[in-house]
């Protein structure tokens, strides 16, 4: 929140802390904005969906929700794939047993799932990320 307040943004810029798996959790009533980067990825395609439908029941007409996630189909080299491949390996054995970075279409079912639209995706951020930008459908 520094950066946010070093570029005088406090006013806009309102950060929630929650623990999105709760299902008593309650989210603000109202943001024009939603980001969640590389978030998604650390759970399970049901727990993505939930997470998604709990983010989608507050949306009012026009609000946005960004996702910045790293999807192995979507990478410019096939080497930065596998290597994605790899590291999900060690999520899903190792680490918590469920994250994973998906192929793309099958995050998007997910988003579909849940109600939501992509409006617009920007490929190759950066090293490798995706943008997508999602409204209720």
């Amino acid at each position: 929140m520094s950066n946010v307040a070093e570029n005088q943004l406090s006013e806009r810029v309102h950060p929630y802390p929650a623990n999105m798996l709760d299902k008593a959790q309650t989210l603000p009533d109202h943001a024009d904005i939603w980001w969640m980067s590389q978030f998604l990825d650390c759970f399970s395609p049901i727990e993505i969906l939930n997470i998604l439908k709990k983010v989608k029941a507050q949306l009012s007409a026009g609000d946005t929700v960004y996702v910045l996630e790293l999807f192995w189909d979507a990478q410019k080299y096939a080497g930065a794939s596998y290597s994605l491949n790899a590291t999900s390996l060690y999520f899903t054995c190792l680490a918590n047993g469920n994250s994973r970075f998906y192929r793309s279409d099958d995050f998007l079912e997910i988003v579909e799932a849940a109600g939501l639209s992509v409006v617009e995706r920007t490929d190759n951020i950066g090293l490798g990320h995706t943008l997508l930008k999602l409204q209720a459908s």
